[in-house]
């Protein structure tokens, strides 16, 4: 903790999880007033509850992400559910959108640089590293596997469940 400012945990912090507040508060009008209610779907990480070196302010982003969609399911149930996808390792490098602001690329290139460090000695050629053969499925995840589970937990036909955290 030592090795990062205050200015930077309270960064990720505002984008991750006051961000996730700010979007959802503003759906919540249009939600509520549409006839067959509507969904909410958070993004949270497997580091919520899973830590890395020097993750104590993702980690903490993450974790607030999933105990305010918890809160929120319960706040605006029945009409609007509330879900949070929590992925593992997902390999969206060939996904990046390289005109983000600078404050994301910023952002970005840290925790790209502490991946690297972290990772990239079983990462592995071709993504078929220690990650990809320690997982049960035998794959790092990729970006279509988590549009599944968000076009899943959103159709309104499953209104039965609310306040969960798909990992």
């Amino acid at each position: 903790m030592d090795q990062v400012p205050t200015s930077d945990f309270e960064k990720i912090i505002s984008v991750n999880l006051v961000g996730t507040y700010r979007v959802s508060q503003a759906a919540i009008p249009f939600l509520e007033k549409s006839s067959g209610g509507g969904v909410i779907i958070n993004m949270s990480s497997c580091r919520a509850t899973q830590q890395s070196k020097h993750g104590e302010a993702y980690a903490a982003s993450k974790a607030g992400i999933e105990g305010l969609s918890m809160a929120m399911s319960v706040s605006l149930g029945p009409k609007v559910r509330v879900h949070v996808v929590s992925p593992g390792m997902v390999d969206v490098r060939s996904e990046r959108n390289e005109s983000l602001l600078p404050d994301v690329q910023t952002l970005r290139g840290d925790l790209d640089r502490d991946f690297q460090s972290e990772y990239a000695p079983t990462w592995g050629a071709g993504k078929s590293g220690a990650l990809s053969e320690a997982h049960p499925v035998g794959r790092i995840g990729r970006g279509e596997d988590i549009a599944r589970w968000v076009e899943f937990l959103g159709v309104l036909e499953g209104g039965f469940t609310t306040g969960g955290v798909c990992i």
